[in-house]
């Protein structure tokens, strides 16, 4: 965020106008003088009148502009460190002539796939970063496939209502202070808010579009 790549999402993926969430990032030492780029203070990410990270959350860890990290862990890390604990605790109370049986078990191979090769040990979970319309390739390759969610349900659309209330009451200056948008958090998030960031462009890719131009651009 400091380097001016994006801000940071509701459920706290750092997000960019160009690739949303779905990126990696990587650093590179240099000594070199550069000339550093701006800090981004719009805010990338549309928010809580978007929410669809949070209803799309298996294991409802979207916070307001924050992540239950043990929650997302257990659909992240399936076979991750905390899942092979979990894991062993049960097997050791089966019954003696049980304990066989869970060496055969899709878990037991997923473990030791896991500790193997990495597999489903860590990042397991794509459904924040699959849904979330933040970035041209969304626009491109994924509004079709994602248009609906299927983990959605009633309580999490209630749950995305009250943090919108909230953050028009934090905005006011009434209610609550939210935690996950405090002086120090918003920095990260984008001071000035949801400006229309990604409306504006969706609109850039369509006339690229209708130029000819190719929509990986």
């Amino acid at each position: 965020m400091e380097a001016g790549l994006g801000t940071l999402g509701l459920e706290v993926n750092i997000l960019t106008p160009e690739f949303g969430p779905r990126l990696y990032l990587t650093g590179i030492l240099t000594e070199l003088e550069l000339e550093p780029n701006r800090r981004m203070t719009e805010q990338v990410c549309i928010g809580e009148s978007c929410s669809r990270c949070l209803h799309s959350c298996p294991a409802d860890a979207v916070l307001h502009w924050g992540i239950d990290k043990r929650n997302c862990a257990e659909e992240a890390q399936e076979f991750g460190f905390a899942q092979i604990l979990k894991f062993f605790d049960r097997m050791f109370d089966h019954p003696e002539e049980d304990k066989m049986k869970t060496f055969a078990s899709r878990d037991f191979y997923g473990f030791w796939q896991g500790l193997l090769r990495v597999v489903g040990s860590f990042g397991d979970c794509p459904r924040c970063l699959a849904v979330c319309p933040v970035g041209d390739d969304y626009h491109a390759h994924l509004a079709e496939v994602q248009k609906t969610i299927p983990e959605k349900t009633p309580e999490k659309i209630a749950l995305a209502r009250r943090y919108k209330e909230a953050r028009a009451k934090h905005e006011r200056g009434e209610g609550e202070k939210l935690p996950g948008l405090s002086d120090w958090n918003v920095r990260w998030t984008g001071p000035e808010g949801y400006l229309g960031i990604v409306a504006r462009r969706m609109q850039a890719l369509k006339q690229r579009r209708l130029a000819g131009g190719n929509e990986e651009d």
